[in-house]
């Protein structure tokens, strides 16, 4: 590709050392479940040692409890696989246990049978590098969150959140089960892990930073100030009226999550998104333009301003991940 600013380097884990230098932000993708303990360990001991003072570590691994049942198959898997040496041949064989047990199983009255039911249809669809990455790998060592968290915190490192932010929101699950958890949790991590139990939750990729770093939790929606928009809702009726207070809705195709609202600013701001899905443009200019756009209608009965509205708006919209968020926007070509 003609980049001059990145290197590559070919290396374990086990080697890194403090020559690299700091970093802004590290990423372990894929590797924390899937390595040894002492690998573990060094993969915390290099964040803490080698982030920046505001930087920021990604890590992934794989969860309990949902990786509980997973984790049963995948040993059934090793134990079927064990007498063929050919890579090739143990994932057609684990292709193959998974087949007969899908097909063998009784689901009717038969607990065993309705949980591998949902498992073994997600297994039929990964692809041979994925399978064999989860099942096959030597090591595959699930955790529970607040086990992760304990060890991050051994090493100077703190729980900052996920890279997905909906996920963290205790609002997205049902409000009984929001309001239990409000009384079970006795704080952030608590929360975390309960929302585990509730979801069977079977992968994390979480966000740490330095213990000693100071954080604002709070979201505001000032915070968009400075950052890009992009939905791809669409509008249910693509001709409403921009000039009324009529309520329209815009709809989420791959969840059919359904957005309503009723204030003429807002939907066309909506609108806009929706017609250069998946371009972006920055909070102020599309505020700017959902007014112009509705004539300068707008403003509340409380006298709020356009942005100020939409800002919210926006803001409950990424909570339930309906809206992206840029701090540099990708450059996209629309067909």
């Amino acid at each position: 590709l003609g980049l001059a600013n990145i290197r590559l380097l070919h290396r374990s884990i086990l080697d890194v050392d403090p020559s690299l230098g700091v970093f802004d932000y590290i990423i372990a993708h894929g590797v924390f479940s899937w390595v040894p303990e002492a690998v573990q360990e060094k993969i915390f001991e290099f964040c803490r040692r080698q982030l920046t003072w505001l930087g920021i570590a990604f890590v992934s691994y794989n969860t309990h409890p949902g990786w509980l049942l997973r984790g049963m198959l995948r040993d059934m898997m090793l134990d079927h696989t064990r007498r063929f040496e050919d890579s090739r041949q143990q994932i057609e064989q684990a292709r193959a246990l998974i087949q007969f047990l899908a097909d063998e199983v009784p689901t009717k009255d038969n607990a065993y049978g309705m949980l591998l039911a949902r498992e073994l249809e997600d297994m039929r669809k990964w692809g041979d590098s994925y399978l064999r990455h989860e099942s096959l790998e030597d090591v595959n060592e699930p955790l529970y969150f607040h086990q992760f968290v304990a060890r991050a915190n051994a090493h100077g490192l703190r729980y900052l959140g996920e890279s997905e932010f909906h996920t963290m929101l205790v609002g997205n699950l049902s409000s009984t089960a929001s309001a239990r958890l409000g009384l079970l949790a006795t704080d952030q991590i608590d929360m975390e892990q309960y929302m585990d139990f509730v979801r069977n939750r079977t992968f994390r990729q979480t966000l740490l930073c330095h213990s000693e770093v100071s954080l604002d939790r709070s979201v505001k929606a000032a915070r968009l100030d400075d950052l890009h928009v992009a939905s791809p809702l669409e509008p249910k009726n693509p001709r409403m009226d921009l000039e009324s207070d009529e309520t329209e809705q815009f709809i989420h195709g791959p969840s059919g999550h359904v957005v309503t609202v009723h204030q003429a600013a807002l939907k066309a701001a909506l609108l806009i998104l929706s017609e250069i899905w998946p371009q972006s443009l920055p909070f102020r200019e599309l505020g700017a333009l959902a007014l112009e756009r509705s004539s300068g209608r707008g403003r509340s009965a409380a006298s709020e301003q356009p942005t100020d509205l939409l800002g919210e708006l926006l803001l409950r919209s990424y909570a339930k991940n309906l809206v992206v968020l840029y701090v540099h926007p990708p450059r996209v070509t629309a067909s």
